[in-house]
């Protein structure tokens, strides 16, 4: 263990360039090779220090074999998490870079101030909008959420209008909670935080609060904080599977 662990740490630095494996990187592009380096590390660290059954009446080079059977046994789940969880960051990615849903002109002012409602309040700032949004959500797929679809709901949005959930895109979906996050189908930059309501069955949706990103720069910014705010279950399951082969 104590050659091991300095060699799976140099893997991961060579592989993230990050010399602490316990900071997770802003930067979402990044999270991918973060993971893979973190779990190549910990296959080496564990792999070649661990104890075989034998290992007295066997030479070096044997042991030496052995073991690297078992790194590439446990190396295949990993490369298939790791190409897996890139494939959904780049689509995270992508959603970040997103400037207009129905557009393909990129407007001068996120909102069209004469557009919005007389009676909406102001809005408040990211980190109130934030506080509002559960610690637990994850990324809503294709932008839908299947549930209130499928139940044809809609919610009011910050533009004074009340929309269909299926014309709207969803950013983020909390699951049990029922929390979601939809971006208004006329204008990019009103957020709007909905939570469902009933009470044996989901019947409404209430709006809790609304974010108005009025330039690109606030755009940028909830659009991050949103992403950021995401669990990644790719990462989660594949170090509850990882350390599970380990203790075999």
């Amino acid at each position: 263990m104590l050659i091991t662990a300095p060699i799976g740490w140099l893997v991961f630095y060579l592989i993230t360039k990050q010399v602490n494996p316990f900071s997770k990187p802003d930067d979402l592009s990044k999270r991918p090779r973060w993971f893979l380096g973190i779990a190549l590390g910990l296959d080496i660290t564990f792999t070649y220090s661990m104890s075989l059954v034998g290992d007295a009446n066997s030479d070096a080079v044997s042991r030496f074999v052995v073991r690297t059977a078992f790194f590439i046994f446990y190396l295949i789940p990993i490369l298939i998490f790791y190409l897996f969880y890139r494939h959904k960051s780049k689509k995270a990615v992508n959603s970040v870079e997103v400037r207009s849903i129905h557009s393909n002109k990129k407007p001068k002012q996120v909102i069209n101030k004469d557009a919005i409602h007389t009676k909406i309040k102001e809005s408040p700032s990211i980190e109130q909008f934030m506080m509002l949004v559960p610690k637990k959500v994850y990324h809503a797929f294709d932008g839908k959420v299947k549930l209130f679809d499928e139940k044809g709901l809609s919610f009011n949005c910050g533009c004074g209008q009340s929309h269909l959930t299926t014309e709207s895109f969803a950013i983020i979906d909390s699951g049990i909670s029922n929390h979601v996050v939809y971006i208004c189908p006329r204008y990019n930059g009103i957020f709007n935080l909905v939570v469902a309501g009933g009470t044996f069955s989901i019947k409404k949706l209430n709006t809790l609060t609304v974010f108005y990103a009025r330039n690109e720069e606030q755009l940028q910014d909830i659009m991050v904080a949103l992403e950021l705010r995401k669990k990644t279950r790719v990462i989660v399951g594949g170090f509850l599977i990882l350390f599970a082969m380990m203790k075999r």
